[in-house]
């Protein structure tokens, strides 16, 4: 395995992966809690993982990815609670499907 693979290998595990589990318990807490600030925090931790998917070339919709998150937040501010859930439910359904193709 050549060294730039090895890298790329290790900064999924290191980085992507537990930045995504910290982005959907924060907007979990922040639906739950109608905190919008968790949300926003949120999609701070989307980024590097939208970045590395959008820079794969396989997923160009990925910059879509932190307007989940960020639209949720909005919902909850006017408390429109069914919106936020169906954008996270959305967003944490794609991650799940990318877990288990990643898994495969």
């Amino acid at each position: 395995m050549e060294a730039v693979a090895i890298i790329w290998y290790l900064l999924r595990v290191v980085l992507i992966w537990p930045a995504t589990v910290i982005s959907i318990a924060l907007s979990v807490f922040g639906i739950v809690y109608r905190v919008p600030q968790r949300l926003i925090l949120a999609t701070v931790f989307i980024l590097p993982n939208t970045y590395f998917l959008w820079d794969s070339g396989h997923f160009s919709a990925a910059v879509s990815l932190p307007f989940f998150p960020l639209g949720a937040a909005v919902a909850v501010h006017r408390q429109k609670m069914l919106i936020a859930w169906l954008l996270f439910l959305s967003y944490a359904a794609f991650f799940g499907w990318l877990l288990l193709e990643t898994i495969r």
